[in-house]
C-alpha cells in the first residue's frame, strides 16, 4: 500500500450524530461525503421512507443551530473546530400540518420524539424565582418574548409555559 493511500483512510472529521431516539453514531466522515449522503446513512438506521422531512444540524461556533445543506459536501460546512468529535443532530425539518398525512409509522414516531426533545428543551430553560414566577435561562420572564429563544431557527413554535397558578 503507497503512503499516500494509506493517508487517504485516515482523512476526514469524527463526528457523532445525535439520533431522536437517543441513540449515537460515531462516524469517520470523508472528505467529499455530501449532506444528503450522511442523511441517507442516518435515515437507514430508522429503516426510514420519508426522508424529506428529516435534516442533520450542527452548533456553529457562536451557538446558532445550523442545517446542513444536502447538496454540499459535509465538511464544507462551517462546522465548529473545536477538539473531540464534532456534535450533529438529526432532526425534523420540515413539518406537515397533520402527522394523519404522513404514511409511514416510523416517520410518525420520530415525529412524535423530535416534540418530545424541543419541549424538554423549552422546559429545561425556565428557572424558578423566590417570587413564585420564573425566569427563562437565557432572558425573558414569565411569558414574555425570550430574544434567544425566540431567535433560534426552529420550525415549531413553542411558546413559554406561563407561570404556575397562585
Amino acid at each position: 500500500m503507497s503512503r499516500d493511500h494509506g493517508s487517504e483512510m485516515t482523512e476526514g472529521r469524527h463526528c457523532q450524530v445525535h439520533l431522536l431516539d437517543d441513540r449515537r453514531l460515531e462516524l469517520l466522515v470523508q472528505p467529499k461525503l455530501l449532506s444528503r449522503e450522511l442523511l441517507d446513512l442516518v435515515a437507514s438506521h430508522f429503516n426510514l421512507k420519508e426522508k424529506e422531512y428529516f435534516g442533520i444540524t450542527f452548533t456553529d461556533e457562536i451557538g446558532q443551530q445550523n442545517w446542513l445543506q444536502l447538496d454540499h459536501r459535509v465538511l464544507d460546512h462551517d462546522l465548529p473546530k473545536k477538539p473531540g468529535p464534532t456534535i450533529l443532530h438529526f432532526a425534523v425539518r420540515f413539518y406537515i400540518e397533520s402527522i394523519s398525512f404522513l404514511k409511514d409509522k416510523t416517520t410518525v414516531e420520530l415525529f412524535f420524539l423530535n416534540a418530545k426533545s424541543c419541549v424538554h428543551k423549552v422546559r429545561r430553560r425556565w428557572l424558578p424565582l423566590g417570587n413564585g414566577s420564573r425566569a427563562c435561562r437565557r432572558g425573558g420572564r414569565d411569558g414574555a418574548a425570550c430574544v434567544a429563544c425566540s431567535s433560534e431557527k426552529k420550525a415549531i413554535i413553542l411558546s413559554h409555559p406561563p407561570p404556575p397558578p397562585k
